[in-house]
């Protein structure tokens, strides 16, 4: 039989999923197609998956770069590839179009492929991501290297470009890319590939009534928010409005917009998405709880915010291994933010009553901090230094 080449059409929400997967299961049934590949972007390869599985028990296999070097990794033959090993497969589209996979991909292509969201492969735009997915399909639907099955799905066949219609018709049959629409005889050529169905036509079809929702009438419904509430929600919108009138570059003015309203849809919706978006900054550490640097060698923090004083310091390098002085040999001065140098004390002597403890081995860097606090000033220096044992 010749190889289906199709274009589905039909409205968000009629069934493109289902129908490509009806004729892809019966290709596979008869025996024309052995094996089978869905081309998608990444968000929509676990739900091609769930529906292949749950409504026709077909087990895909997930191609993503997060996945694809386990499922090779997982195949005996290093030669063979996952396309030839695994019947079925969901493969992003962005991950294999890359020039490294591309011509691997071509050669073992399976005989049955499904392109979803087929008019990004062909559209216009500013960068070359459209251009490599049209050069990756234009080689799979090449008919003089192999007749395999073509079906491209998408809910915007065309997009008000006759070029990129053009070249959208021309991946299943080349000649349909000179196709006159507005004449009788192009027109039929095309419907023998081209399915494009509307709610309004399947409301009634084949003499029974579809299970769509009835045409309802919406209106407006208003509800009051309590005193708090509204107090959250006009804090929340004086915010964002400030946010989105920040100056910035042109994508920190995007950012800000889309940030302002991604926080407004969530206030705007309920309490429980508020909560939910502050959930993951609730979950980090407070500033207190966070480990301090590994040379810090001041004073701990105040553990209670409403008492803590700001406090600035200095650093002092660590002493290299080289540069170690030996115990009790002249220190050098410390340096506080004010500028004044204060010399270090020397070591108290030991007791001469109970044995000398032993010097820590460990370097520990020297660091001076002066504060000032509400009810006068003050300043402290503190100084630590490593010695080193002598032979």
């Amino acid at each position: 039989m010749d190889p289906v080449r199709l274009l589905i059409g039909d409205d968000v929400g009629i069934g493109k999923t289902i129908e490509s997967a009806l004729i892809a299961r019966e290709l596979m049934e008869q025996g024309s197609a052995r094996n089978m590949t869905v081309l998608c972007s990444p968000s929509l390869a676990e739900q091609w998956q769930r529906e292949l599985r749950d409504k026709f028990g077909m087990e895909a296999e997930l191609v993503l770069p997060s996945t694809a070097a386990r499922l090779q990794k997982a195949i005996d033959d290093p030669n063979r590839s996952i396309f030839d090993h695994y019947p079925v497969t969901v493969v992003s589209t962005d991950f294999i179009k890359q020039d490294e996979r591309r011509d691997a991909f071509r050669r073992h292509c399976p005989e049955l492929l499904i392109v979803d969201e087929a008019h990004t492969c062909v559209g216009a735009g500013s960068s070359d991501e459209p251009q490599k997915r049209y050069e990756l399909l234009s080689a799979l639907a090449d008919r003089n290297e192999r007749d395999r099955h073509l079906i491209l799905v998408t809910a915007t066949p065309h997009s008000g470009d006759p070029q990129a219609f053009s070249k959208l018709t021309g991946l299943l049959d080349p000649s349909l890319r000179t196709l006159d629409t507005t004449r009788s005889a192009d027109r039929d050529r095309l419907a023998r590939h081209f399915v494009q169905r509307r709610r309004h036509d399947i409301k009634r079809y084949v003499g029974q009534d579809t299970p769509f929702p009835e045409d309802r009438d919406t209106q407006d419904a208003l509800y009051r928010l309590d005193a708090d509430y509204a107090r959250f929600v006009a804090d929340i919108i004086a915010y964002t409005r400030q946010q989105a009138r920040r100056p910035g570059g042109d994508h920190q003015q995007r950012m800000s917009w889309w940030t302002a309203l991604t926080l407004l849809r969530c206030v705007l919706s309920s309490p429980a998405a508020v909560a939910a978006t502050r959930a993951p900054v609730r979950s980090s550490p407070p500033p207190a709880a966070r480990p301090r640097p590994r040379n810090w060698a001041g004073p701990p923090p105040s553990s209670s915010p409403t008492t803590r004083q700001p406090r600035a310091w200095t650093w002092s390098p660590a002493p290299s291994r080289t540069s170690r002085r030996r115990r009790g040999s002249p220190r050098t001065a410390v340096r506080t933010r004010s500028g004044a140098a204060r010399p270090k004390p020397r070591p108290s002597p030991p007791s001469p009553s109970g044995p000398t403890p032993s010097p820590d081995p460990r370097p520990t860097p020297s660091c001076a901090y002066s504060s000032t606090a509400s009810s006068g000033s003050w300043s402290t220096a503190t100084t630590r230094s490593s010695s080193a044992t002598t032979s």
